[in-house]
């Protein structure tokens, strides 16, 4: 799962977080010309609800610069460390995505996750398989895996899923089984499943 995060990371822009002070939100243009663009910010519960309205900031980020973009209103601290609220945080530049990041306070064990299950459909689009991925709640750390011996290889992997978000996953490999594709979550393996 390593080099879904390393491709991530090595992205021309990212919206960051640091450890030491999780209500800040970072973002860092990493390419050689200057960026415009607006991140927007909200916080939410586990379930999806939101705890707040979503907050637009304009930013004109200069080649190489890593900028303080805004701080999380310090009424989510508590929520937040508690492992209770998540921030989603994106940056656009025009019409184009450029960044996002699920922000999280607290570690893995000490989130507040609900139970629910992933809904997964495989379809054929194009000639490839494509695993659909749905949930009603939050689903941290999604991983999709084959019992086969075969090495398949997923458009992403180990990532957060929003409350009801569809997400599309492209299976590539040597014929790849869709009946052998599984997913699962930290959600499930910290509600004993």
């Amino acid at each position: 799962l390593l080099h879904y995060r390393v491709r991530e990371r090595y992205a021309n822009v990212a919206v960051l977080c640091s450890a030491e002070d999780p209500l800040a939100i970072y973002v860092v243009n990493d390419s050689l010309k200057s960026v415009r663009g607006e991140l927007i910010y909200q916080a939410f519960y586990m379930d999806g609800t939101p705890l707040s309205e979503p907050v637009q900031v304009r930013l004109n980020l200069k080649p190489y610069a890593c900028v303080l973009a805004a701080r999380c209103d310090s009424a989510w601290e508590t929520e937040m460390k508690a492992g209770k609220v998540y921030v989603m945080a994106r940056f656009t530049a025009g019409k184009n995505l450029s960044a996002e990041r699920v922000l999280f306070a607290a570690l893995p064990k000490e989130l507040q996750l609900k139970k629910g299950e992933i809904e997964m459909q495989t379809v054929v689009e194009n000639g490839q398989l494509v695993c659909v991925l749905h949930s009603p709640v939050l689903q941290y750390g999604v991983q999709l895996t084959s019992g086969e011996s075969k090495i398949l290889r997923y458009s992403d992997n180990g990532f957060t899923l929003l409350p009801n978000e569809s997400r599309k996953i492209i299976v590539s490999g040597k014929a790849p089984n869709a009946a052998c594709i599984q997913v699962r979550s930290y959600n499930q393996i910290k509600n004993g499943k």
